[in-house]
């Protein structure tokens, strides 16, 4: 699924059964995203706050949720393994883009944002709450201790290797990685030495 959909896709596949649209207005100056949502949204939209998919505390603004909680407030939006999610915001996709990258994160890769917003939406607007139907189960590709660990290892491992045999093994100092080949240095060293 492309990472942006246009209004006319939305209205073309707006009776899909797999297709779950998800309204995620959330305003910095305390405004209510959900009393937005009930004054008008798009139709067959859910309202997903995002204080219920952030951690209660944690570093930053909006912690990353855990797996769990996450997890609830998809089921409860009818996300499933199978849906293909469109996420909305009215603040030009600024905070649609946290949801749209949670999802990834968590392994739901059948998620778009709607391009332009609820402001790009020509249809009627809607104040009747959709329904979603049952729930799903996530299958997260990364963890906390998963990612720790990949990147540890790739900072040891392939990397450096890959690294070395481009240049060959003899052109890389043991003590101090330099693109600059071992016998130029030290031939440039010898010649400091002389001179």
């Amino acid at each position: 699924m492309e990472p942006l959909v246009d209004a006319a896709w939305l209205a073309e596949h707006a009776a899909d059964p797999d297709l779950r649209i998800i309204d995620f207005r959330w305003y910095l100056d305390a405004r209510s995203g959900r009393a937005a949502y009930d004054a008008g949204h798009i139709p067959g939209a859910v309202f997903v706050d995002l204080e219920a998919v952030t951690a209660p505390s944690g570093p930053g603004r909006h912690p990353l949720p855990a797996t769990a909680r996450f997890e609830a407030e998809m089921r409860l939006a009818g996300v499933s393994a199978q849906s293909l999610v469109v996420v909305y915001d009215d603040a030009g996709g600024s905070i649609a883009a946290r949801l749209w990258w949670l999802l990834r994160h968590f392994g739901h890769e059948q998620v778009s944002m709607l391009d332009g917003g609820l402001q790009a939406w020509t249809g009627l607007l809607s104040t009747e709450p959709a329904q979603p139907p049952p729930p799903w189960q996530l299958n997260p590709r990364y963890t906390t201790r998963n990612s720790i660990r990949r990147v540890s290892q790739a900072r040891a491992g392939p990397i450096r290797r890959v690294s070395q045999a481009k240049a060959g093994p003899e052109s890389m100092s043991p003590r101090r990685r330099s693109p600059v080949p071992l016998r130029l240095r030290q031939r440039r060293r010898g010649a400091a030495a002389t001179g």
